[in-house]
């Protein structure tokens, strides 16, 4: 996985890929780049504004896995060993969820995250994430 992942004292709302050179930052949105109603910065907690790729915007879900691994919207978990899904916000259900992905114009909802979470944390594995690791899905994203 290419992806470096914050740890719980960076834990920020956002995870986009920076903008030309395609490093991963965490940090909150800043609202006073909006171009066209899109968020196109983010401040990252040493105070330094990053422009962002927005189609890799990813909000964190609050979540960890069973590594302590932060999940964020887009990430690949795998459930208990063995069932790939992505996470993607469902706002019929409010929630994120985990997708099972079954063609480019449909996908499955399997479950929301969070539900149960206590019991199921151990099950959860973010494995990647659906922008560098989407043929882990065999997948074109």
């Amino acid at each position: 996985m290419s992806q470096k992942k914050a740890n719980k004292q960076e834990a920020q709302n956002e995870q986009p890929k920076r903008y030309p050179d395609g490093e991963w930052v965490y940090g909150l949105p800043r609202y006073d780049t909006v171009e066209d109603g899109v968020i196109t910065a983010l401040e990252t907690l040493d105070g330094k504004i990053h422009f962002i790729d927005v189609d890799t915007l990813g909000e964190y879900t609050g979540l960890t896995d069973k590594r302590d691994e932060l999940i964020y919207e887009g990430d690949i978990v795998k459930i208990d060993g063995k069932y790939l899904r992505y996470v993607a916000y469902s706002g019929e259900h409010t929630a994120f969820c985990a997708m099972h992905y079954i063609d480019k114009q449909q996908s499955e909802l399997t479950g929301t995250l969070g539900d149960g979470y206590d019991n199921y944390k151990r099950s959860y594995e973010v494995v990647g994430n659906i922008y560098d690791n989407h043929e882990i899905l065999e997948v074109p994203f």
